[in-house]
């Protein structure tokens, strides 16, 4: 039976590349503040970047409680994206609606991720966590959508 300080290797796994996704995502909103122009978007960015750290924070003490050595930077494919971020953000001179294009992309990618861990983990001891960290990550995708939608709409 699994307990909060005896996971199963395959949840611990997924905390790992949850832990990873959530450093991903915060470089990315602290990347996206400082490409945007609009500077009630990059405060915003800002706070989310806070939370991410909040929930990589969180999910590193579960791992460490299983006397493991917790994730502690992103992934490769996070860096890419972050470039892919800059690039485009210089080529569009910080225009928020080709910022939140990229952010949104990431924001599909982090659900994506703890839709799969909750589906795959049911049940789990750390359940209460994961849903409240999902509860906060669908509440910004779905800002993030909005606003690239209203952005996408004030510039045509």
């Amino acid at each position: 039976m699994e307990t909060k300080a005896n996971l199963t290797e395959r949840t611990l796994a997924a905390l790992q590349d949850l832990i990873r996704i959530n450093i991903d995502s915060a470089k990315g909103f602290r990347e996206a503040s400082d490409a945007i122009a609009d500077a009630n978007l990059a405060r915003l960015f800002q706070d989310v970047a806070r939370i991410r750290d909040r929930h990589a924070v969180e999910l590193q003490q579960s791992v460490r409680i299983n006397a493991r050595s917790a994730a502690d930077d992103g992934s490769a494919l996070g860096t890419l994206h972050r470039w892919w971020l800059d690039l485009r953000a210089w080529v569009n001179d910080g225009d928020p609606y080709a910022v939140l294009a990229e952010v949104m992309r990431g924001e599909d990618a982090i659900k994506e991720a703890y839709e799969r861990l909750l589906r795959d983990v049911a049940g789990n001891p750390l359940s209460p966590v994961l849903h409240r960290q999902f509860a906060e990550i669908l509440a910004t995708h779905d800002q993030m959508h909005q606003l690239h939608e209203r952005r996408g709409k004030v510039a045509k």
